[in-house]
């Protein structure tokens, strides 16, 4: 029996995504693109806030949920990750990057890891749309 829960626990591990990159490169992660007008800096602005707001915080004693957000204003993009850290391991659910495009902006958008995945791609989309629904 403690072979076989060994076994379990390498696997679930070995599918979950311990950096952005890893995310990225996921064949199951689901991923989206789209256009704003807007300036890249304003789409960001309204990701980061409501992103913030509904996805932060402790989930239990040994974990919480981490929003890392960067802002590279020489290089005209920012990024935006949300992760749950589970006693020193992270688990990618979702990267957003948000970049200049001509006048305006895109998103692009990978979320993986999770059965919600396609419902936390579409959410993260709207939050850059500026829904404050969490």
């Amino acid at each position: 029996m403690k072979r076989f829960s060994a076994v379990v626990v390498i696997a679930t591990l070995a599918g979950c995504s311990s950096t952005p990159e890893a995310l990225e490169q996921s064949k199951s992660a689901d991923r989206t693109e789209k256009v704003f007008s807007e300036n890249y800096q304003e789409v960001y602005r309204r990701l980061v806030r409501t992103a913030r707001l509904c996805s932060g915080g402790n989930s239990g004693r040994f974990t919480s949920f981490e929003l890392d957000t960067e802002l590279y204003s020489e290089l005209g993009y920012g990024e935006v990750t949300l992760s749950l850290q589970n006693m020193g391991t992270r688990n990618y659910y979702w990267k957003a990057k948000v970049e200049k495009a001509g006048s305006g902006s895109r998103l692009s958008v990978v979320s993986g890891n999770t059965l919600a995945q396609d419902s936390m791609l579409k959410t993260v989309v709207g939050w850059a749309e500026g829904n404050e629904k969490c």
